[in-house]
């Protein structure tokens, strides 16, 4: 009998061992394959990249690629809607992951650098997520698994939590802990949603009664607020931010507003007295269909604060609040799903009486600062309260307190009369659709899609800054804008290949607070055919373009391709005069300084430099930096000129690649000569492109002293200039004498990360009478001219100069002469250099014969980090290198660099300068064949003894 007694006693034992570690197992088994998929999702999204990738560098169909990452579809074309579809391939998402951030990546043909670069985000439905990093230079990262991050005083509550499960506040059970929409919610929504249904119904009806009052007294109480109070003297267009919440509690403006969003409280926990639940909240703007998160994605507890600008009239508001404890508990609702689990108040309502749950904080507690004494809600008219319950409706632990917050919309600053702010409108003058064409009578500005409604004002500043939006998005049932620094892009999307369609807008744009400065055209599939010829119709070269003082009109077709233009504009008005604003006085009274006797008259017309009066014209380069691709290989640069417009041209500079210095010059250019830039880039067969000043392309653009920079993102930082622009910005405008103009030439795409950099070309004019600016030893490039010409009836004057010359096959006998300088030009193409050979112009203290580095700096700009060890480089005036972080002192001078800093070696291996390592090709060749890692790594950490000893072991 006892055997017996302990069989079944061993028997319940095993049975209890078992159910415990099923109950463990399972969620434990259920946590992994999420995991599990999202690695295999992520996996997956990657693989399709990199496939897309490859095939359009491989040019695979003669085709681009890309991926649309929502549905894992690797496809062939250049963006998802214009894809071939049968060319697609599968990279199935698992269904308990979602996808956000970047809908599509596109690869270019050739380099496979990406259309679009950003995050891909991919979700699993326990909240754990991985970030997809698709880079501008065309490499892909992955994160690891983030899982959201909860307080360190849940931990000590592991044990207990499944012990309080009955008395949990959301009022689910363990069974209903692992599916959201389990049978618990089921349950309840039966009977809650007809209950909530019905209170819905009343607080729907409260709403519509509220919001007739309220569209009643718009007009009234918009005026007597108190921030319009500073604009009654300007009584034109008053602001309309109100909205209406619609019977399914989707908030929708009807005016440009910003909207803030204030955590008024939040309280739940896991059970009475249990753990507390972390509860975030996000907001959408467009009904649902994206997510933006609140208060930094983090738990909400009371007087979080969050605002969302700018948001146009007809946004669709919805708020969604998440709850989460560990991997077992997780509940989501969003404001308008219908389930009764958000209820909505607005001013003069009455707060609901929901009770607490287990001694926790009154709902009532979380709303007195926006209670009256009546206590019913006091908030502004635009305003609105939303209380979210995240357990189970209709039970104890149901009393909306969960998330309480406050929305508060405003005005939007720079949308109506009275701001001191610049900014434009849009009104549609004529707007035509035939076939498939679609565009509307609106305005979608910047990456977000901001609509505008026709004749509503769009901001250029808020509170004295520029907007800059940083791209736009062409497929838009309007007009596509973006504010640029100084300019207003344009565009009209084109996607209509079958016959007869096309859409046609007359659009005017009109600034207030600023004055239009001319029109540029955009450039390849975007560009304007042939926007300021004065010929206008409606077929599909019919595009023109109008400017006044404080308006143009922009009159565009398209069929298959888009249209867009740049409106330049610049802060004042047309009855200020030339007082634009204060901060130009500045500059104004450098005009008046460096303007001297000798700077030539010229006026810049579309590209063209038109002389007023002869003058002596030197094109002289500041610098260089052209690669096929991020950190790609150089792309040769060279330039031509024209005097006559563009009729007759001349090659500059031997038409041989510039780096930077090189000169060339024109004396006595006659008045009226109409002066041109044109340049080209070439890198083998792969790259050409051929662009001058005035094709109407903007790749080289003209800019005179206190001109604002290209619009770029680039140009937001000068820092991340290279030196040679750098050099010639100041405050954030273009800096020169009043002798001079800068070409900025950027031949590779356009986009909103060019640098202009690929050369900058100085033009110097200058009066004959004057002589010239240019330094004797660069005299010599007008005396090359005049040699190679045979004639010297320019006036020039023959000079003498001392030369190190280097005899041919005999470079170590070097001897110095003194020799004319017409001669110079063919001891310089021999590699003779200036000065005596024992002399030390630089003062570095290696002789010129011996000095491949003229001009080194010392000392020159030292690692950004740290010394690594056996890593070395100048921070004194002598020739000791530095010092490692062993104290170690490197045995290299600069007599065994030959005269060349760290930093010098590096501009040679980065092709930045080549100085006179063309003596030496071998040693340019082993400088040019590092790796840009291995150059990047010695910027940041010195340059390393392999290096040093490379260059001076160096023979000719």
């Amino acid at each position: 009998m006892k055997r017996k007694s302990f069989t079944a006693i061993e028997t319940l034992l095993t049975i209890g061992v078992i159910a415990v570690t099923t109950g463990v197992s399972i969620p434990m088994y259920r946590n992994f394959q999420i995991r599990t998929d999202l690695d295999l999702a992520t996996e997956q999204t990657i693989q399709a990249l990199r496939s897309a990738q490859v095939r359009s560098q491989a040019g695979e169909e003669d085709a681009q690629w890309g991926v649309w990452t929502s549905d894992g579809i690797l496809f062939q074309g250049e963006t998802y809607s214009l894809r071939n579809p049968d060319a697609d391939e599968e990279y199935p998402i698992p269904s308990t992951i979602s996808v956000s951030g970047l809908s599509q990546v596109t690869f270019s043909r050739v380099d496979g650098v990406p259309q679009y670069v950003g995050d891909i985000i991919l979700e699993a439905i326990n909240g754990d997520q991985r970030t997809i990093t698709v880079s501008a230079d065309g490499v892909l990262s992955s994160t690891g698994i983030e899982s959201p991050v909860f307080s360190d005083d849940d931990d000590d509550d592991d044990s207990g939590a499944d012990d309080d499960d009955d008395d949990d506040d959301s009022g689910a059970d363990d069974d209903d802990d692992d599916d959201d929409s389990g049978s618990d919610d089921d349950d309840d929504s039966g009977s809650d949603d007809d209950d909530s249904g019905s209170d819905d119904d009343d607080t729907v009806a409260d709403d519509d009664s509220g919001d007739d009052d309220t569209v009643a007294d718009d007009d009234d109480d918009s005026g007597s607020g108190d921030d319009d109070d500073d604009d009654d003297s300007e009584p034109t267009e008053p602001c309309e931010d109100r909205f209406n919440v619609s019977s399914n509690g989707t908030i929708e403006t009807t005016g440009t507003v910003d909207a803030t969003f204030k955590a008024l409280g939040s309280e739940i926990t896991y059970g009475a007295g249990g753990p507390e639940i972390q509860v975030t909240v996000e907001a959408s703007t467009d009904g649902g269909s994206t997510w933006i998160p609140l208060f930094g994605g983090v738990d909400i507890d009371g007087g979080e604060e969050q605002v969302i600008e700018n948001l146009p009239s007809g946004s669709h508001i919805v708020l969604r609040f998440k709850g989460r404890h560990r991997w077992f508990w997780q509940k989501t609702y969003k404001s308008n799903d219908q389930t009764g689990h958000v209820e909505v108040l607005r001013d003069g309502n009455s707060p609901p009486d929901y009770q607490p749950y287990a001694n926790q904080a009154s709902l009532e507690s979380f709303l007195q600062e926006v209670i009256d004494d009546n206590g019913k809600i006091d908030i502004g008219e635009y305003d609105v309260v939303l209380l979210g319950e995240l357990g189970t409706l209709r039970t104890a632990s149901s009393d909306f307190q969960d998330a309480v917050v406050l929305i508060e919309f405003r005005q939007k600053a720079g949308s109506c009369a009275g701001t001191d702010d610049p900014r434009f409108k849009i009104d549609f003058e004529r707007l035509e659709n035939f076939g498939t064409g679609n565009v509307s009578r609106s305005v979608y500005v910047g990456p977000q899609q901001i609509r505008y409604t026709e004749g509503q004002w769009i901001p250029l500043k808020v509170n004295g800054v520029t907007i800059v939006d940083g791209g736009l998005v062409e497929t838009v049932p309007g007009l596509a804008v973006e504010r640029r620094n100084g300019a207003v892009r344009i565009l009209l999307h084109g996607s209509h290949p079958s016959g007869g369609s096309k859409e046609i807008v007359d659009a005017r744009i009109t600034f207030d607070g600023a004055l239009v400065q001319g029109a540029d055209n955009d450039v390849g599939n975007n560009k304007s055919e042939s926007p300021f010829n004065g010929i206008i119709n409606d077929g599909p070269g019919g595009d023109e373009v109008t400017l006044g003082t404080v308006d143009a009109l922009y009159q565009a077709k398209v069929t298959i391709l888009d249209d867009a233009i740049f409106i330049n504009w610049l802060e004042g008005s047309s009855d200020s005069g030339s007082d634009d604003s204060g901060s130009d006085d500045d500059d104004d009274d450098d005009d008046d300084e460096s303007d001297d006797s000798c700077s030539a008259q010229y006026v810049l017309d579309d590209g063209q430099l038109v002389l007023s009066e002869n003058a002596h014209v030197t094109f002289k380069i500041l610098g260089s930096h052209a690669r096929h691709g991020i950190n790609g290989p150089e792309i040769k640069v060279r330039f031509s000129a024209s005097l006559d417009g563009g009729d007759t041209w001349q090659t500059l500079y031997n038409f041989r690649d510039v780096d930077g210095g090189e000169q060339q010059s024109f004396t006595n250019v006659s008045s009226g000569s109409s002066i041109v830039l044109k340049a080209e880039g070439r890198y083998g067969w792969i790259f050409k492109k051929t662009s001058s000043s005035r094709d109407g392309s903007g790749r080289i653009r003209i800019f005179e002293n206190g001109d604002n920079p290209p619009g770029t993102s680039v140009f937001t930082s000068i820092t991340r200039l290279r030196r040679f622009m750098r050099n010639i910005m100041d405050k954030g405008k273009i800096k020169l004498d009043s002798r001079r103009v800068v070409a900025l030439v950027e031949l590779q795409d356009l986009n909103t990360s060019s640098d202009f950099s690929d050369a900058a070309v100085e033009i110097i004019m200058e009066r004959p009478a004057c002589g010239s600016i240019i330094e004797e030893a660069e005299e010599t490039e007008e005396a090359e001219e005049t040699e190679e010409s045979g004639d010297d009836s320019s006036g020039t004057i023959s000079k003498e100069i001392t030369i190190c010359h280097y005899p041919p096959g005999n470079r170590s006998n070097h001897q110095t002469l003194t020799i004319s300088t017409s001669a110079w030009a063919a001891h310089r193409r021999h590699g003779d250099r200036l000065g005596s050979c024992a002399e030390d112009l630089d003062g570095d203290g290696i002789p010129n014969y011996d000095d491949l580095c003229p001009n080194t700096g010392t000392p020159e700009i030292v690692p950004r980090d740290f010394m690594l060890f056996r890593r070395f480089a100048l921070t004194e005036e002598s020739e000791i290198f530095r010092k490692g972080p062993r104290k170690r002192i490197s045995a290299y001078t600069l007599r065994n660099t030959k005269g060349c800093s760290c930093e010098q070696l590096l501009d040679v291996a980065e092709d930045k300068n080549t100085y006179y390592f063309s003596q030496y090709p071998i040693l340019e060749r082993n400088m040019k064949s590092l790796f840009p890692h291995y150059i990047r790594g010695a910027r940041n950490h010195g340059c390393s003894v392999r290096v040093l000893r490379m260059v001076k072991r160096a023979r000719l």
